[in-house]
Order: structure tokens, then sequence, then C-alpha cells
């Protein structure tokens, strides 16, 4: 099967429309196009975008919605219309970081009274000189661990994202640039007034 496709984008202010063009030829269903439009707006934490997907087979046009309700805390409900087979299917997201795993929960729920649900969390663990520590993210080839006295549950920002000290200070530092600079820094919001760091920034 060979694809062919081009597309166009531009953002007005901090409104993003995309457009693309796609046809496939070989395979057991012969040559087909298919158009996509998109169409983003952006209102501070939340988000409306809509999508309108065209082929032989009928078009599907949809909108979500999505909301950022911590740094670490978002949703998002979308519904969908697929002209084809005439059905409508609604569908709602949820998805968060902990200090110790991402977790990410769904349900869909369609007009012929189908419903789904799925769930996921994904983390790592990393053994070191000093115990085990565990990370929300994937741990690459290259990757630290950070030690914050012996305080826990500060967050620190890391190139990956965001990770937590457990309790006895450490915190997985899952993913750094080979070979060149990379940042970590303690949110100090999250530290106790108590507390006295000399530095929170490291390179």
């Amino acid at each position: 099967i060979s694809y062919v496709r081009g597309g166009w984008s531009k953002a007005f202010g901090r409104t993003y429309v995309g457009a693309s063009l796609e046809r496939s030829s070989g395979g057991y269903n012969g040559s087909e196009d298919r158009f996509y439009l998109t169409l983003s707006v952006p209102l501070g934490d939340r988000s409306i975008s809509s999508w309108v997907n065209g082929s032989k087979n009928g078009n599907r046009a949809g909108v979500r919605y999505s909301e950022r309700l911590s740094q670490d805390r978002n949703y998002s409900i979308s519904s969908e219309h697929d002209s084809g087979s005439k059905r409508t299917s609604t569908t709602g997201n949820f998805d968060m970081v902990t200090p110790v795993s991402q977790l990410s929960a769904g349900i869909s729920r369609d007009s012929d009274g189908y419903t789904s649900w799925s769930g996921r969390a994904s983390g790592a663990a990393v053994v070191h000189n000093h115990g085990v520590t565990l990370s929300p993210y994937k741990v690459g080839d290259t990757f630290g661990i950070a030690k914050i006295g012996e305080e826990k549950g500060e967050r620190v920002e890391t190139p990956a994202g965001p990770t937590w000290t457990d309790g006895r200070g450490y915190a997985g530092i899952p993913r750094v640039a080979s070979y060149s600079r990379s940042s970590v820094q303690v949110d100090t919001r999250s530290m106790g007034k108590h507390v006295d760091l000399s530095n929170a920034l490291y390179e």
C-alpha cells in the first residue's frame, strides 16, 4: 500500500487550524482519499477542539473539551458522530501523575448502547546504592538520582516531567540529555516553611 499526504497548518493568535489530504492506493480497498480538518482554541487551562474527517466510507465530525485541574491532573470529554455508520460516541478521559506512577482512566459509550472502560498505570523503579527509588516515568539510558536532605514529598522538575522525593529524600530523574546539559529544579512551593534550601537549581 502506498500513501501520499499533504498538510497545512497555521496559528491565528492562540487558535490553531490544520488541514491535510491523504491518498492511499493498493491493498484490498483500492484507492481512497481522506480529508482531515482540525480546529483548536485554548482558553487558559481549558481548550476546545473540533475535527472533521472525510473519506468515501463517510464523514466523521467531533468536538473535545479539555481542562487542566492542576499541574498533575487533567480530563477531557469528547463526542464524535460517524455519518457512515450513523453512530455517535461519547468519551471521557482522566489523567494524573502521582509520585510513583502515571494513571489514566477512560469510559466510552456509543448510541448503540455499547460501553467500554479502560485504565492504565505506568512507572519505573531504579535500584541504586542507597535502595530503590520509584519514578512515575519510564527510565531512559541516561538518568539520575536527586537527594534533598531527608525531606519527603518534595516536587522536582526534570526534563522528563515532575518527580517527588520518597521518605528518605531521594527522587528519580528518569531521563536527562546525553552528552549535553540538563536542568533539574526543586519546586520550592512544595517545601515546608521550616526547610532552608541553598540552591534549588542544578545542572
